[in-house]
């Protein structure tokens, strides 16, 4: 039986790309309590979405000013 949820994106799954696009220093407890969900499951999610491929990489960029 295929799980309905690979490969589609939720709203808790939309909400964390959208707080790691603000802030990729986000750690997984803070995005966790700011979702409403737990660490495992905020850390699970977070996981499919980089091997999914719709997170590369997360971080904070830096600009440089000249």
């Amino acid at each position: 039986m295929k799980d309905s949820s690979i490969g589609t994106l939720n709203r808790i799954d939309k909400r964390i790309l959208r707080l790691l696009q603000q802030d990729g220093r986000l750690t997984n407890a803070d995005l966790a309590i700011k979702v409403n969900v737990s660490a495992a499951t905020c850390h699970r999610r977070t996981q499919r979405l980089f091997n999914e491929g719709y997170i590369q990489s997360v971080g904070r960029r830096q600009h440089r000013v000249s």
